[in-house]
């Protein structure tokens, strides 16, 4: 004789089943917010990297640079270099915050220029957004005088990244100090971006 099930066993294993389910359903829902969050976060280890490689190559190649600092806190780092992105023997580059949508940004011409730009010199210039989503830009020197420390506060949270970058010790090009450490104290009023409108 064949029996079935009974309506109450059919409904129980139904509970069972919705309540597997539901638990599944929760668990896949973290998992993918712990996903969006580590690939976030890759993302952010990944620009850091490129940010340091570029940054270590300007000052590793370095012949001059100052370090200029901004009645907000952040500075701005001018370098002489031979780390060129667009192909160029020798180039001055800026780096410094971007305050409207606090980008740091990474400006390189073949020639001197100053912040803001002006419009009949932008063609000279070309401006690299490196890291987004900066409070704050700020170099030191090491404690050995050796290298410096390059230190970013993070918008959204109190990290801090640093890192130590040494520099590369070359001969003298005329007419400049070879590897002049200058700290110019003097504030800017007009610090917000590098261009003018």
């Amino acid at each position: 004789m064949k029996r079935g099930f009974t309506l109450i066993e059919l409904l129980l294993a139904l509970t069972l089943f919705g309540i597997v389910v539901s638990f599944l359903y929760g668990t896949l829902g973290e998992l993918k917010l712990s996903n969006e969050l580590l690939l976030k976060k890759d993302e952010q280890l990944v620009e850091r990297e490129k940010f340091i490689e570029v940054l270590n190559r300007d000052i590793f190649e370095a012949q001059g640079f100052k370090v200029e600092n901004r009645n907000s806190g952040n500075m701005v780092l001018h370098l002489q270099t031979k780390n060129s992105l667009y192909n160029s023997n020798f180039v001055y580059t800026k780096w410094f915050l971007n305050l409207e949508n606090n980008i740091l940004v990474r400006g390189e011409s073949p020639e001197v220029f100053t912040l803001p730009v002006p419009n009949e010199r932008l063609h000279f210039v070309r401006f690299d957004e490196v890291l987004r989503d900066v409070e704050r830009f700020q170099v030191f020197d090491s404690k050995k005088k050796d290298g410096v420390i390059i230190s970013i506060k993070d918008l959204n949270t109190s990290e801090i990244f640093a890192v130590e970058i040494m520099k590369l010790i070359l001969p003298s090009v005329a007419g400049s100090d070879s590897n002049a450490t200058e700290v110019n104290t003097t504030s800017e009023s007009n610090e917000t971006n590098g261009t003018q409108s």
